[in-house]
C-alpha cells in the first residue's frame, strides 16, 4: 500500500522549521521625507526677502527656486544587514548623481520656491528593517522634461535666483541674477544627536526633515569680487553646509 504524499508547501514549511528559517515577513518600516528651511536671519520684503550676510552685504531675493534631487538614509556601519543589502548590488557612491541606492532613497527632482518658503511633504517610503545613522541630500539640475514653475523654467536648472544686493556701506543695490546648472551634495549625521535618535525601521515609522538655512544661502561671497562661477559653487556649498536633518518616531 503506498504511502500518501504530503503536499510540497507543507514538506517545504517542514524543513524551514528543522533548518532554522525564519518563513516570516520581515518587519517594514515608513519613513516621511519632509523638505524645510530655517529663516530666522530673513526679514520678508514685498513678496520675498532680504539678509545680511555674514560679509556685510544686502541681498534682496525676489524671485527664485531650488531643486532637490536625492533624500537619502545611509545604514549604520554595524548594521547586520547592511552586507546582506550589498550583495544585492546596494551601492554605496552618493557623490553627485548616486546609481543604484539605499532603499530608502528617493531620487526625483522636486522644486521649492526659494522666494516665498514653505515646508513640504515630499515622499513615504516603505523599506525593510534598517538601523541608519546618516542621511545624503543632493541637489542638481532638473531633468529636461520634468518640472517647470508657474513663473520659470527650471529645465536644466538646479537654482535660479533674481533680485539685488548692496555692498556694505553702499547706497546703491545691484542686479542680481544667478542660474546654477551644476551638483553638489553631502553625508549628515542627524542633527538631534546621540545615537538613540537613529531611525531604526524595524521598530517602526519616522519622519526625517531636511532643514535649509535660507539666511546661510549667500554667506561668504564678496559679490564685487568673485567671479560668476565663484559665485556659484558658494551658494551650492553653502546649501549643503547650513543643512540639518532631524528624526522624529512617527
Amino acid at each position: 500500500m503506498k504511502r500518501a504524499l504530503r503536499p510540497l508547501p507543507l514538506v517545504l514549511a517542514t524543513t524551514f522549521m528543522l533548518l532554522g528559517v525564519n518563513c516570516g515577513t520581515p518587519p517594514i518600516g515608513t519613513i516621511e521625507y519632509e523638505l524645510g528651511w530655517s529663516t530666522e536671519r530673513i526679514v520678508s520684503a514685498g513678496g520675498g526677502w532680504t539678509v545680511t550676510t555674514d560679509l556685510g552685504y544686502e541681498v534682496t531675493v525676489q524671485q527664485g527656486w531650488l531643486v532637490s534631487y536625492g533624500l537619502t538614509l545611509l545604514p549604520c556601519e554595524d548594521d547586520p544587514g547592511l552586507a546582506r543589502r550589498s550583495a544585492f548590488g546596494v551601492s554605496t557612491a552618493y557623490a553627485g548623481h548616486p546609481g543604484a541606492a539605499d532603499r530608502s532613497a528617493f531620487m526625483e527632482p522636486v522644486v521649492q520656491s526659494l522666494s516665498s518658503p514653505v515646508d513640504l511633504h515630499v515622499a513615504s517610503v516603505r523599506v525593510p528593517a534598517t538601523r541608519y545613522c546618516q542621511a545624503h541630500y543632493l541637489v542638481a539640475r532638473s531633468d529636461e522634461d520634468a518640472v517647470r514653475t508657474s513663473t520659470g523654467d527650471m529645465r536644466g536648472t538646479t537654482l535660479l535666483v533674481s533680485g539685488s544686493y548692496r555692498a556694505p556701506g553702499s547706497d546703491r543695490a545691484e542686479e542680481l541674477r544667478i542660474r546654477i546648472a551644476a551638483a553638489n551634495g553631502g553625508i549628515v549625521g542627524f542633527s538631534n544627536g546621540a545615537p538613540e535618535t537613529n531611525v531604526s525601521t524595524g521598530h517602526g515609522d519616522y519622519v526625517v526633515r531636511f532643514e535649509r538655512d535660507l539666511g546661510a544661502l549667500f554667506d561668504q561671497i564678496e559679490f564685487d569680487d568673485f567671479s560668476a562661477e565663484e559665485i556659484e559653487k558658494q551658494i551650492l556649498r553653502n546649501v549643503i553646509d547650513g543643512l540639518r536633518v532631524a528624526t522624529q518616531a512617527g
